[in-house]
Formats: structure tokens, sequence, C-alpha cells
């Protein structure tokens, strides 16, 4: 569609997933997503944090099913789609903005730490169809394992130790300096 604003936000999961279907049936979920922005303060030299912003976000069908599934409180995640910011008058008469992200796709930040992905093997439902809802259809020429998951995308096939992979809130920065550019001088 036109004129939509389309964007991309890594945050937390604020609250516990809602589920819900809508009065048709139709699967959505409702969760509260978190984010706090950090500044850099030039004269101290120090990282401040911001307010924290908050946003809901909203999915519908196969997705709020995957995220009911696969996603809690607190796990960091990204989420992109379409942004929406409105007015109400809240019950007390105070004029409130709600911010609200009807996603079109959500997964697990991997910046933040590792998860292990599943692939659904069902068949894709009407309504996804004419939503125009990826269905996630197997790849016919990848071989899969006794689950029906393709071996590539299973840690055990592709000979993967997981136990060597370092914990995702060990501290280190180093990875990170590495990559900043040496000033010239």
């Amino acid at each position: 569609m036109t004129n939509e604003a389309i964007i991309s936000v890594a945050g937390y999961i604020a609250t516990d997933p809602v589920p819900a279907k809508s009065k048709t049936g139709t699967p959505m979920l409702k969760m509260r997503l978190a984010w706090t922005p950090r500044r850099l303060d030039r004269e101290t030299n120090q990282w401040v944090d911001q307010p924290t912003c908050f946003a809901w976000v909203k999915c519908w069908r196969r997705l709020a099913e995957n995220v009911n599934f696969s996603m809690n409180k607190g796990d960091p995640i990204v989420v992109s789609g379409i942004l929406t910011v409105s007015e109400y008058l809240s019950k007390e008469g105070i004029r409130r903005t709600s911010v609200e992200i009807t996603a079109n796709a959500i997964g697990h930040d991997l910046s933040r730490g590792i998860t292990a992905f599943r692939r659904q093997r069902n068949e894709r439902t009407a309504e996804d169809a004419q939503a125009g809802q990826d269905g996630a259809e197997a790849d016919s020429d990848r071989p899969e394992d006794a689950e029906g998951v393709p071996a590539a995308d299973s840690a055990e096939a592709a000979d993967i130790d997981l136990s060597d992979l370092p914990d995702a809130d060990d501290g280190s920065d180093e990875e990170e300096e590495a990559l900043e550019p040496a000033s010239a001088g």
C-alpha cells in the first residue's frame, strides 16, 4: 500500500503476548514492545539511557500463532511492520497517543542471544493465501530428517556444537570495539 510508514524496531517484549481471535475467528495477538535509546554524553564520555519507548505490536494469522508459540515476555526481538500513531482520550479525559505496529515479520534479535528455528510444514490456510501471508512451504529439493525438518536447519544435522557458543550477556564488547574505525591522526 502507498503512504504507509514501514519500520523495523529492535527491543524487548514488555508484556506477555496475548492471543485472541477476531469476530470471524482469525487468529491475532497483541503485545507491548519496549526499547531504551542510549546516547553518548560527550562531556562524561559515558552512555546514558534515554526514556524507554513503548509501542503495541499486533500480529495476525500464522504470524500470531507462531509468535504465541515462540516468544515470551522479556525476549529481545526485531519487529518489521506498518507504523500507526493515533490520539485518543483516556477515561480521565486526558489526550493520549498510541503507537502501534502491525507486524509483517518478527524474529528474535540474534545480536542478543541464540534461538532454534523450526519451519512449519502444515498447509497454508485460505486466509493466509488471501491475506498474502508467507506460508513457509517446504523446499522440495532439500533433504529432511525424521521430523520433517530440513537437515540444514537443524544444529545436529549441520554438526554444530552449541556448547561452544558464547553466552549472550557475557558483557564482552570486544567484537564491537574491533569493528569501529581507527581515528586518523
